[in-house]
């Protein structure tokens, strides 16, 4: 992000002297992206030596502790964290983007359509399109999803791929 520039460049001057780099952005999915993004910015400031140097810490509490303890038992990057953000993030831009304007016109300009409100956002067009509801008041829907998988990487020996089961 060219915003960030400074602070990058900041953070990559003082990472050449420094014996650790802690990387401790919120444990959630975009905190683990944060983490890998400058990981990747901070694994260019030189030899394998350099690279091992930074680490991912956690903490879900702000104490002397809890800090001290993340310190001692830094965590690898947790790369399925990562994808499922920029999954994420795929997500906003191909439902999101496209929704949005519609929202505008039917429920109240500048709202944001994600990948929970596009859904529900469907569902009500699609409701209001049916011109009769049962006698009792409501009606039933019946949602099909068609999951598509492809893997990048082959399945270490003796993994077996998960298999959703839903009603």
């Amino acid at each position: 992000i060219r915003e960030k520039k400074k602070v990058l460049d900041e953070i990559k001057k003082a990472g050449k002297t420094a014996d650790r780099i802690y990387l401790a952005p919120d444990p959630d999915r975009e905190g683990e992206a944060i983490a890998w993004h400058i990981a990747q910015e901070l694994n260019g400031i030189g030899k394998k030596k350099d690279r091992e140097k930074v680490k991912r810490v956690l903490f879900h509490e702000i104490t002397e502790r809890a800090v001290k303890q993340a310190i001692e038992h830094p965590v690898p990057l947790d790369l399925h964290k990562v994808d499922a953000q920029q999954a994420r993030r795929i997500l906003d831009r191909l439902v999101g983007y496209k929704i949005s304007p519609l929202l505008w016109d039917k429920v109240r300009r500048g709202l944001s359509a994600g990948r929970v409100q596009s859904v529900a956002l469907r569902m009500i067009v699609e409701r209001d399109r049916w011109t009769v509801l049962g006698t009792n008041g409501y009606c039933v829907m019946v949602l099909k999803f068609h999951i598509k998988v492809t893997l990048t990487k082959p399945l270490a020996k003796g993994v077996v791929p998960y298999s959703p089961s839903w009603v």
